[in-house]
């Protein structure tokens, strides 16, 4: 599995608004067979976090596992722990560029 994440405006919309966006910087990364269940798992719950106090703390695992129930996953555990690992580093980005 390859990935990568455009950062920024959309230049469509941007360009609807009479605005011209420069080129993003695409970065391109592998990711490794074992992690690409749970790689693509956390990537379909990104948008689940739960917050407290305008802050995120972890995500839905309500979601995750019924993400994972319907995907009819064989081995959901580890895919959760592999979800769980991401989490992890996700939350602790975060409060680095907070801080």
């Amino acid at each position: 599995m390859t990935g990568g994440r455009q950062e920024g405006p959309d230049p469509v919309e941007a360009a609807a608004l009479g605005v011209i966006v420069p080129e993003p910087e695409v970065q391109i990364f592998d990711i490794h067979p074992d992690a690409e269940k749970g790689v693509r798992m956390f990537l379909k719950c990104c948008t689940q976090w739960r917050v407290s106090d305008g802050r995120r703390i972890g995500l839905d695992y309500g979601v995750v596992l019924s993400l994972l129930s319907l995907e009819q996953e064989p081995n959901p555990s580890k895919v959760l722990e592999d979800v769980q690992v991401m989490e992890d580093a996700a939350l602790a980005k975060l409060a680095e560029l907070a801080a």
